[in-house]
């Protein structure tokens, strides 16, 4: 069992999460799937970087804390994504500058998924 559920809806609520955040980019002017695709993979390769560089050392944190908890790594992986898109989408769609511990704090409180 995961916190909030179980880990299948969670995983559910993740590709939930990810649809949403692709409408959001295509209303953003995002046309074709390719450039979704381009966009999910560079969220993608930022997990990694961050992984790798342990930079923000969170998100290491994140990733061990979601793998100790039963989630595989491409899952601890795209929840971690999904924090990286909140982000992104409150830097381009709300012209909010990037907030270190906004996204800290969503790192923090996952697997549940930030808002």
């Amino acid at each position: 069992m995961v916190e909030g559920g179980s880990r299948r809806e969670c995983i559910k609520n993740t590709a939930n999460y990810f649809n949403s955040r692709d409408r959001l980019l295509v209303s953003m002017k995002t046309i074709g799937n390719e450039k979704l695709s381009k966009a999910s993979q560079s969220i993608m390769n930022a997990v990694d970087n961050q992984l790798r560089n342990n930079d923000p050392p969170e998100a290491r944190e994140a990733y061990e804390r979601l793998i100790s908890q039963g989630f595989n790594d491409a899952e601890a992986r795209q929840l971690i994504g999904s924090a990286i898109s909140c982000e992104t989408i409150m830097v381009l769609h709300h012209k909010k500058p990037f907030d270190l511990s906004r996204y800290v704090s969503s790192l923090n409180n996952l697997p549940d998924l930030p808002v």
